[in-house]
């Protein structure tokens, strides 16, 4: 490929020997090759004598091991080499600068008609591999260390947060308890109609005692509106939306007054209707409590009745006993 490139240029073909040539002298790799078994140093590319700092004559014909400390582990690599006939491969780190340099050589056997001539070394400085290398393991590190604590954090924050839902069941749990058994309690409650209306003042919940007192079942009343239990001339004063209207200003209605049953049939009752809010204040409905009174009303009617039996008895019996004190008067 060489020959066609260089022939397509319009030049002669260069031979093997001045393409490696070429090659070394131009590569930015260290390299030297070496005869022997003491390891003469026979070249050295430019690259070489920078990396040692001296010029090409005061290391060529020198034995390596002349350039190296003693008991360098580069010399036991070239041994290797020159013993086995395989190419090795070391790093190590030199202080010979003034800055410290890692070093990683790469030998191999320089073999002509089966026979090895020698050894060529390639040096590398590879502190900035190294440095890299240092530098991605530190990254690895702490973002295994960052990984840790964010899978802390999680924990932690799963935890927290399944106690709080356990908690929060908890609450739900003994909230609903709480309510079943209210519900279950004002459903039992045979002597007062307890029952919601909505913010409309529809019916929506009906207990035991609104249906014995009222007459009708869940089924027939849930769903219309509260006015259903007024007299035609209180539907005609507009008296239920006076009174929901007077519980959602104050809070509170009070009333005592006649109410419809089922079957058309009145009864004298105590009424409270009460605005229910939410913790923003805002209506929810209402609830309304009613009593029927009337035995209490006709007692209290027929003791107003005796009471003005009695003032009359009292006045008629001090106009005969006047009359008659009049009648013993001596005549005159």
């Amino acid at each position: 490929m060489v020959s066609q490139l260089l022939s397509s240029v319009g030049k002669p073909p260069l031979d093997l020997t001045s393409i490696r040539v070429a090659f070394t002298e131009r590569s930015p790799l260290p390299t030297a090759v070496m005869e022997g078994d003491v390891h003469v140093v026979r070249y050295v590319n430019p690259a070489f004598c920078r990396l040692m700092d001296k010029p090409p004559e005061q290391l060529i014909g020198k034995p390596f091991a002349k350039m190296m400390p003693e008991k360098d582990e580069c010399l036991t690599l070239l041994n290797s080499v020159f013993r086995t006939g395989r190419s090795e491969r070391h790093m190590e780190q030199q202080h010979s600068k003034s800055h410290p340099v890692l070093l990683s050589y790469t030998a191999w056997p320089v073999i002509a008609d089966e026979r090895l001539l020698g050894v060529m070394i390639q040096v590398t400085d590879a502190a900035q591999f190294h440095k890299d290398m240092l530098a991605m393991n530190e990254a690895l590190i702490l973002g295994s260390l960052r990984q840790h604590e964010l899978a802390h954090a999680a924990k932690t924050l799963n935890d927290q947060l399944r106690a709080e839902m356990t908690e929060r069941k908890r609450a739900e749990d003994a909230l609903r308890t709480s309510e079943e058994r209210f519900r279950m309690m004002v459903a039992s409650v045979k002597d007062y109609a307890i029952l919601m209306l909505d913010v409309g003042g529809h019916v929506v919940t009906w207990n035991a005692g609104a249906e014995r007192l009222k007459g009708y079942k869940a089924e027939e009343i849930i769903g219309k509106h509260f006015s259903i239990f007024y007299s035609e001339e209180d539907l005609g004063r507009g008296k239920p939306e006076r009174e929901i209207k007077v519980a959602n200003t104050v809070g509170c209605f009070e009333d005592e007054g006649w109410r419809v049953r089922k079957d058309g049939s009145q009864f004298w009752a105590n009424v409270v209707i009460t605005a229910l809010r939410d913790e923003a204040g805002v209506l929810r409905g209402y609830s309304k409590v009613t009593r029927d009174i009337t035995e209490r009303r006709l007692l209290d009617n027929s003791l107003v009745a005796r009471a003005a039996d009695l003032v009359r008895a009292d006045r008629s019996k001090d106009e005969f006993l006047a009359r008659s004190s009049l009648s013993r008067l001596p005549m005159t």
